[in-house]
């Protein structure tokens, strides 16, 4: 059963079982809280939505084995083997940081930022502060620092011609903006409140209180909320999106959900995208040690650089070392200064200094993120990654953006 359970007590002489969906003792028998368990009935629910495919954007062939290139040696558990696993990681890394970025520039482990991103943001976050004061009763309680990102994005979306403010919009061009990993979805609120009313949908796989919905149902054009995993989000399904140009966007993607992300936007063969068109992409990128080779979706551009299944277990725990908190930025760190992922190579970087070390990680997260531009290149858009904030606001400050110039030229796009 869904919700199995991991042992049956006895609690005032009623027996109880343990159900494995939402981590609770329940009284027995299993299958009566089966079919009122919170978890089961959402699950349930997804899965009866016409927007609901099974794994959809993941690379089944990789996920069954036909992984090609690079595929992993299970029975590897000697310490030498992975030691020499990891440095052979951290040499192709070394490697590719003499290699081009998308543009044929040098591949810097730092992306710059539009040296005009200070200035538009602080007019975006006057625009927001401005409505925010005319209408108190709809503003979304968040926090400085998280607003100073909210505008950094917004303001990196504006740059790129993905947000326009609405007398610039005429109605047939008023694009759907689809915030993945929405959260309570307050980066879509302060694009409301920064822009002008839009029309929103968002994505989030988990239940939330205190959504942005409350208020944002009251100023917006329109907004749907879609409660599912991006991994099974088939996007063609999903009435609001029909006949729509979209705008991709999220606040720190989370690891491999940007490559979902990705996937569900533009698909592959059968599954590709036929009922809309992607005008934009603008992802903030985080936690690459939770990227995974099954749904990365550059690998092609990895193995070119040396950078095989086995070198990317450790490309993306070497990647954990960009956010390494010091005495000096530990307080700015915030949400991501989680310290490093462990590594089952004890001994294979005791030579490696701590600057040497972070260096290293913020150029996994750079190869990376290049790779996703890459790709977005290779769906025939335009592609950059940039700064949307100082590392001492956030370390995770990288945005991709990303553009359909066909689309860009009908709306008058700079």
């Amino acid at each position: 059963m869904p919700g199995a359970s991991r042992g049956d007590g006895v609690d005032g002489g009623a027996t109880r079982a343990w159900c494995a969906a939402c981590k609770t003792m329940v009284r027995a028998p299993l299958h009566a809280h089966e079919m009122k368990c919170p978890v089961l009935v959402r699950a349930a629910q997804a899965r009866a939505r016409a927007y609901y495919s099974k794994d959809i954007n993941v690379d089944v062939d990789v996920v069954a084995g036909a992984g090609g290139e690079g595929a992993r040696d299970d029975g590897a558990r000697d310490e030498g083997v992975r030691e020499a696993k990891a440095r052979a990681a951290a040499a192709a890394l070394t490697a590719a940081s003499r290699s081009r970025d998308s543009h044929g520039g040098d591949l810097l482990v730092d992306v710059p930022a539009n040296e005009s991103l200070g200035v538009v943001a602080r007019e975006c976050a006057q625009n927001a502060a401005e409505r925010r004061a005319r209408e108190k009763e709809l503003s979304a309680p968040t926090q400085s620092r998280h607003d100073a990102q909210f505008a950094g994005i917004v303001s990196a979306m504006r740059l790129y011609g993905l947000v326009r403010s609405g007398a610039d919009v005429r109605a047939s061009d008023k694009p759907l903006y689809v915030e993945f990993g929405a959260g309570r979805g307050y980066l879509s609120h302060f694009l409301s409140d920064a822009y002008g009313d839009v029309d929103l949908a968002l994505v989030e796989r988990r239940a939330y209180r205190h959504k942005a919905e409350r208020s944002l149902r009251r100023r917006t054009g329109f907004i749907e909320r879609l409660t599912i995993d991006i991994k099974d989000l088939n996007l063609n399904a999903v009435d609001a999106v029909a006949s729509r140009d979209l705008v991709a966007m999220a606040k720190h993607l989370c690891g491999e959900a940007t490559d979902l992300a990705l996937r569900a936007c533009f698909g592959r063969g059968s599954t590709a995208r036929t009922n809309f068109r992607v005008r934009g992409v603008a992802f903030a990128t985080c936690c690459h040690h939770r990227c995974a080779w099954n749904t990365y979706v550059n690998r092609e551009y990895l193995i070119s650089l040396g950078i095989g299944r086995d070198e990317f277990e450790y490309l993306t725990k070497i990647s954990s070392w960009a956010t390494l908190a010091t005495n000096a930025d530990a307080e700015t760190a915030g949400e991501h200064a989680s310290g490093a992922v462990h590594f089952d190579a004890s001994h294979a970087f005791d030579d490696v200094t701590d600057e040497e070390k972070l260096k290293l990680g913020r150029l996994a997260k750079r190869i990376l993120d290049e790779g996703r531009a890459r790709w977005c290149q290779s769906q025939g858009l335009s592609a950059t990654l940039e700064a949307f904030v100082p590392r001492t606001t956030s370390p995770e400050n990288v945005i991709l953006l990303a553009r359909d110039d066909a689309v860009g030229e009908r709306v008058g796009v700079p």
